[in-house]
């Protein structure tokens, strides 16, 4: 699938989308050594476009997209930055191969292996996803049967939901819209929804926790001018491929409390050297939304260690600790509504968890 016959071997090579496709370019790309160095960016991770693209002249762009627009709108950008049209390779790529070479690794690792703070802050990420049940609720699948789909509290009887990171799936908040939520949906990246529907709310522009830009705003700016301040029982969906580390740490608890359910896909776990980070973060959610769900993203690489997984990507589904009750027991994942990320892998079994 990756352009090998466009770009000669040992060449600089910019992956551009951590999308299904991006993730299969980065991975055939390092498995066969072609490439003298690869970065794997999209628009959310470049913090400064101009900068970045401009000290990065000769190296190959490989623009990692399904959407036709979104790869003319950043062929455009390139080429307004001064990248000169043969170091930027912008075909329509192929349909995934699912093929043995490609597919996520399930790699077992022994936590004796890692230096002390790495396994605190392994066995502190388990910690931090200890699961309870709500009392007098089950779940449901919201939005696709496969990528797309979140298993969430049954509990939605209409309002407010917030929806960020849509690229061409809107299959979760068109469920939303069919239980009576108003859906305010965020993406930078593209131009236009997939299709409308009368209680869609689309802004072309994207969440951040750092300074506000021209594109990019912090969440209390969209729940300010959508004049929701004083609304208490939104919904949030977050799957924004890595920026919601950032969102989560500048986030104010305020804000977190206006969301009865939160849902978000995290990225990048295998970084582990910034895992004492994301640990805060994630126990900066806990304090106020108790997990009751999560789910490896199978599209990922998965860590085994001491027979547990730990995946790249998870979706975790966040319950507000001063809207529900909840009572510990022993949980079985996957549950009965997950599904398989990428459809023709088999899902990943966490198994029983007390």
């Amino acid at each position: 699938m990756f352009p090998f016959s466009k770009i000669p071997q040992g060449q600089r090579v910019i992956i551009w989308g951590k999308g299904s496709i991006g993730t299969q370019f980065f991975k055939e790309l390092t498995t066969t050594n072609y490439a003298k160095k690869i970065l794997w960016v999209d628009t959310y991770s470049v913090t400064n476009e101009k900068e970045f693209i401009e000290n990065n002249k000769e190296s190959f762009f490989v623009i990692g997209i399904l959407s036709e627009s979104i790869r003319k709108e950043i062929t455009e950008k390139l080429l307004g930055y001064g990248i000169e049209t043969k170091y930027i390779i912008n075909d329509k790529p192929q349909a995934i191969n699912f093929s043995p070479s490609w597919c996520p690794r399930n790699e077992k690792k022994e936590l004796c292996l890692f230096n002390d703070n790495i396994r605190k802050e392994i066995n502190r990420f388990y910690d931090l996803l200890k699961l309870k049940k709500v009392n007098g609720y089950e779940f449901v699948r919201v939005g696709a049967a496969n990528d797309g789909g979140y298993v969430m509290l049954d509990d939605l009887p209409g309002g407010v939901a917030y929806s960020f990171g849509i690229s061409d799936d809107v299959s979760w908040d068109d469920d939303m819209a069919s239980r009576g939520y108003e859906v305010y949906m965020y993406d930078h990246t593209i131009d236009a929804l997939p299709y409308e529907q009368e209680t869609f709310h689309f802004f072309k522009a994207g969440i951040t926790g750092f300074e506000e830009g021209e594109k990019l705003k912090k969440l209390a700016t969209f729940i300010k001018n959508n004049q929701h301040e004083n609304n208490k029982k939104m919904i949030l969906k977050i799957d924004v491929e890595g920026a919601e580390w950032d969102v989560f740490c500048n986030i104010s608890t305020d804000i977190l409390k206006q969301f009865k359910q939160i849902v978000v896909e995290f990225h990048d776990l295998h970084d582990l050297e910034k895992l004492s980070r994301y640990n805060d973060v994630l126990e900066k959610i806990i304090k106020l939304h108790q997990p009751v769900h999560y789910h490896i993203n199978n599209c990922g690489d998965v860590y085994w260690f001491n027979e547990r997984p730990y995946g790249n990507a998870i979706e975790v589904t966040f319950a507000n600790k001063e809207k529900y009750n909840f009572i510990d027991e022993e949980i079985k994942l996957p549950r009965k509504q997950d599904a398989p990320n990428c459809k023709d892998i088999d899902d990943i079994i966490i198994g029983r968890l007390t």
